[in-house]
């Protein structure tokens, strides 16, 4: 017998015109070609960072396209399809009033217009789409059953808007990606995932005996069973021992068969619980192990200095200038590290951490606030954008930011805010704009200009960073900090090493900074400026974090075979973009600014990269405190943090110093 059930909750969109197959192949992760009558195709379209926002089945009638998809996504997915049509000739409409969507299962084809066979499994059924009633003999109820036996997952119900990943929700295995029609929006996010073995979690099928428990409730199985799985804090199970609706009078939907890798388990389901979060079942994988708020492993591996070719003698002559700072009272704690062509030569931690009330000596994994170093971390986040093609660095701000026109603002170009030639230097943002996103949208759109854009370079200590922070929210949807992260550090496994904003259970780990007494700006080492991860300054980090991030850099944006941008993007961002023309906020010291870090050049002055360094090592500092820099033509990078802002003169004249001890420790 063929079951049906009508599904109200679902809508269609049409989608017409010529170019209506390329159009959604190089946004959708499955092949739309493969789209023809009698046979549905399951896509899903993702962020350009390769997390979830819809799903729906591809369906062929005629000359149009139809997505069957959750009715309350018609709305998202109507605009934002829309908005990358460019001169594609396709058109879009919703038409979820003149078709219905139903579900049929257990039998052969339903009899009607247009039934598309469900190919996620053999045993899915159809997907059917009618301009006219259609009578039905199953409930939505028992859909849900027969689709949660199958381990099918069911949109919004069970997966997450911008967080869930495909191959977590079984994807690849229900034939919802093609690894072979070209690129996609996200795809790269989805090809690492598979080809690098990084999935986290799973969606797996359970069955509770007795009431289901509390949502964010962990469920186990006995590890003897292969489909048993350690569920993920934010999932629960979605099935429990309930009386089976009637779908008919005189009949109902058979159970659902028995678990599809043949073990042991009791994974028959009885009834859904509604808008559950779906665990899907292994069908055939090894077993991923289990991880519950576990860092990524850090990714560089230890080596002897010398196997690297670096001079230890150096490397000592480096440590006892550390150690006589700190003798001679200079900064209270240091943290240093030196790594080469992938691998981590040397990583020390020197004095104390916090000195009040008592001291507490710095261990290796304390956390340092890199100052202006977070500035290079926010431009990763605007490389990453312009890499996926959501961006060009020559957008106007106000493309993105329509407020940010306001006080004559209306052409400012992303490079020239990057460059710190955008105008307004001394802009700043309320301390309550932390916490709220809006307000620092608003206060950062509301900036005024101190003089024409792009006639001069002066140094934009918080303003330029804050205005790119909205406008990587405003292109993701995000939270700039969550974006970065997920984009480009717990990728390359900095997770643990590398903050734009420190968890409260973290912070116990983060260093007092301390300045000298009657300095411009009090002493900050509040829970909430760790917790901020401001743009222009607020990051924490470890040396080994900052040095693996540079190494990163160095070898062209990839690290342990994980590619984060490419060759060409980092050789763009890291170029000279302004040469000799000297930075009037920097003491009138030419700067040569890329878009992130600045570069050594050819002049007699530098700041921070040391005197000795080729003229293409780029780097940013912390103001007082630190440096980071790579030399991409020997694949050195170096993280040096302290905790004292110290003034000029000594402070730039000490960087000097320990930067060109590493550049005179390469062979």
């Amino acid at each position: 017998m063929t079951w049906l059930a009508h599904l109200p909750a679902r809508g269609v969109i049409e989608v017409t015109g010529e170019d209506r197959v390329s159009f959604l192949q190089g946004l959708v992760s499955n092949d739309v070609a493969l789209a023809e009558p009698g046979r549905a195709i399951w896509a899903a379209l993702l962020t350009p960072q390769g997390k979830w926002l819809a799903d729906f089945f591809v369906i062929a009638d005629g000359e149009r396209l139809l997505l069957d998809c959750e009715g309350a996504q018609v709305a998202l997915l109507v605009p934002r399809l829309s908005r990358y049509r460019l001169r594609a000739k396709v058109a879009l409409r919703d038409v979820s009033d003149e078709l219905s969507v139903c579900a049929a299962w257990g039998g052969g084809r339903p009899d009607a217009a247009i039934a598309a066979a469900d190919t996620r499994l053999p045993d899915a059924g159809w997907r059917v789409l009618s301009a006219t009633p259609l009578p039905t003999n199953a409930t939505v109820a028992d859909w849900d059953r027969h689709r949660l036996a199958l381990g099918l997952p069911d949109g919004s119900r069970d997966l997450e808007a911008e967080k869930s990943v495909l191959l977590e929700a079984g994807f690849d295995e229900l034939g919802g990606v093609s690894w072979t029609k070209g690129c996609y929006m996200g795809q790269e996010l989805t090809a690492r995932t598979r080809y690098r073995g990084l999935l986290k979690r799973r969606l797996v099928p359970v069955e509770i005996a007795g009431p289901p428990p509390a949502p964010g409730s962990c469920a186990t199985a006995p590890k003897s069973a292969p489909c048993a799985r350690a569920l993920a804090p934010q999932a629960w199970p979605f099935c429990a021992s309930m009386p089976s609706p009637a779908s008919s009078a005189a009949a109902k939907p058979p159970s659902p068969p028995a678990c599809p890798t043949g073990c042991a388990c009791p994974n028959r389901l009885r009834a859904p619980v509604p808008s559950a979060h779906l665990q899907w079942q292994d069908r055939g994988l090894s077993p991923q192990p289990e991880r519950t708020n576990v860092a990524s492993p850090y990714p560089l591996p230890k080596a002897d200095p010398s196997e690297l070719g670096l001079n230890p003698e150096k490397i000592r002559l480096l440590e006892a200038l550390i150690e006589s700072h700190i003798a001679e009272g200079r900064y209270p704690g240091a943290q240093v590290a030196i790594a080469r062509n992938g691998r981590l030569a040397f990583t020390r931690t020197f004095g104390h951490a916090k000195v009040e009330p008592d001291k507490i000596t710095a261990k290796d994994d304390t956390l340092w606030l890199m100052f202006s170093n977070t500035k290079v971390l926010t431009l990763s986040g605007i490389w990453a954008l312009v890499e996926d093609g959501v961006l060009s660095f020559d957008d106007p701000v106000a493309m993105h930011l329509p407020e940010f026109a306001a006080n004559g603002k209306g052409a400012i170009t992303l490079f020239q805010v990057a460059t710190h030639q955008g105008g307004f230097p001394s802009a700043n943002t309320s301390r309550e704009s932390w916490t709220d996103h809006e307000r620092m949208r608003a206060e950062v759109c509301n900036f005024s200009l101190e003089w024409t854009p792009g006639s001069r370079i002066f140094y934009h200590p918080r303003a330029a960073h804050l205005t790119l922070a909205m406008v990587i929210e405003a292109a993701t949807g995000q939270d700039y900090r969550t974006y970065i992260r997920d984009r480009v550090l717990a990728p390359l496994g900095l997770g643990d090493d590398v903050f734009m904003g420190v968890p409260a259970g973290e912070q116990s780990r983060c260093a007092d900074i301390h300045r000298p007494a009657g300095a411009n700006e009090p002493e900050d080492n509040s829970a909430a400026l760790r917790a901020a991860g401001l743009p222009g300054s607020g990051g924490f980090g470890t040396a080994r974090g900052m040095a693996a991030f540079y190494q990163m850099l160095a070898a062209g944006g990839r690290l342990n075979g994980i590619r984060i941008f490419s060759p060409r993007t980092v050789a763009f961002v890291t170029s000279d973009f302004t040469g000799e023309r000297v930075d009037e906020g920097m003491a009138g010291i030419p700067m040569h600014r890329g878009l992130g870090p600045h570069s050594r050049g050819t002049g007699p002055r530098i700041r921070g990269l040391g005197g000795l360094a080729n003229p293409r090592t780029f780097g940013h500092g912390g103001v007082g405190s630190s440096y980071c820099w790579a030399d991409p033509t020997s694949g050195v990078s170096l993280a040096y943090l302290t905790n004292f802002v110290y003034p000029d003169p000594w402070h730039s004249a000490r960087l000097d110093r320990v930067s060109n001890l590493v550049h005179a420790a390469i062979e």
